[in-house]
């Protein structure tokens, strides 16, 4: 008697679960993503559709709101989409102003810097009274 191998299905999926992940994949909403992953959390297809719903939110960012990516690293901190988040978050806080840059917009002091923070460029003056002075880059005091 010869025996037939068949292959077994782990958590073979519903006809109703692979038809509403093709309906999400077909037009991928937020709201779609949610309604799947509400009714089949624990779905093969859970972590696509989970990536597909945090590629919407990270790519509906404006690259340069300071605020908004660093909401969605708060919101999402297992997305696959983190690291781009962490370099956005990384630029917008590292000053472009040159030392010799600053020192120039500064004008009279013991030393400049340019200082960044959630994408807003200012320049830390030290003055030679060892006075601290905050300037934005056109050199006003702020």
């Amino acid at each position: 008697m010869a025996l037939i191998a068949l292959p077994l299905v782990a958590g073979a999926q519903t006809k109703a679960e692979t038809s509403l992940y093709a309906k999400t994949v077909k037009k991928p909403t937020v709201k779609n993503a949610e309604k799947f992953l509400k009714k089949y959390p624990s779905s093969v297809y859970a972590p696509k559709v989970i990536r597909l719903r945090d590629s919407l939110f990270f790519f509906a960012l404006d690259p340069e709101d300071a605020a908004g990516v660093l909401n969605f690293r708060k919101e999402h901190p297992e997305s696959y989409f983190l690291p781009l988040a962490e370099e956005r978050i990384r630029v917008h806080n590292t000053s472009t102003i040159s030392p010799a840059q600053a020192a120039a917009t500064a004008g009279e002091c013991a030393a400049a810097v340019g200082w960044k923070k959630d994408n807003v460029e200012h320049i830390l003056a030290l003055g030679e009274d060892l006075s601290l002075r905050i300037l934005s880059p056109d050199g006003s005091l702020e």
